[in-house]
């Protein structure tokens, strides 16, 4: 039996490591990425709850908690209090949030175009179909009598961009829809 010299394989190690390096980097990437989008949308569907539960319980009371009567300068709580708050829900998150060039700009229009481009309150139908303002109900309460229940639509719409949008091939912007539909409370 002859024996070979001992050869070195330096070369062929690190190809190989630097081959199963690279799948293995490409998958926690990916895995990171889709984590994070989980957690978006999980935050996402928290303050269209918050959002929802706050305008539906304050239907009726005007921004210093007392009882809707009926005229414009007693309206129902402002949209952009609902929507103040719906933002704190998102933890920050909603800073790498896109608007969704999808979403509708009118009917429903979103809260505020500004501050809270991606919050949607509305008055709807059973299943989220646009009927008008949120407060519609309540400013005409005082001239029609009120068909109950009240369904109230609060929605979260905007688009997600990955921070590495060509990994394992994913889109460069995915969607964030979520929407919750919910009967006002009558506090009145």
């Amino acid at each position: 039996m002859t024996s070979r010299p001992f050869q070195r394989r330096s070369g062929a190690t690190a190809v190989e490591t630097a081959m199963v390096l690279f799948v293995t980097v490409l998958i926690m990437f990916g895995v990171f990425e889709y984590g994070r989008y989980l957690m978006v949308l999980e935050l996402a569907n928290n303050a269209a709850r918050e959002g929802l539960r706050y305008a539906v319980t304050s239907f009726w009371l005007n921004d210093n908690n007392i009882p809707w009567t009926g005229t414009a300068s007693t309206n129902a709580v402002g949209t952009t209090k609902i929507a103040a708050f719906a933002q704190t829900q998102m933890g920050g998150v909603d800073k790498w949030l896109t608007l969704d060039p999808a979403a509708p700009t009118s009917n429903p229009a979103p809260i505020d175009t500004v501050n809270y481009p991606y919050y949607y309150l509305y008055r709807s139908d059973s299943d989220g179909g646009y009927l008008g303002s949120w407060d519609s109900a309540a400013t005409d309460a005082s001239s029609n009598p009120i068909d109950y229940p009240i369904y109230l639509t609060f929605s979260v719409r905007a688009t997600y961009t990955p921070i590495l949008p060509t990994l394992l091939s994913m889109n460069s912007k995915i969607p964030v829809n979520v929407q919750l539909v919910g009967i006002a409370e009558n506090n009145k």
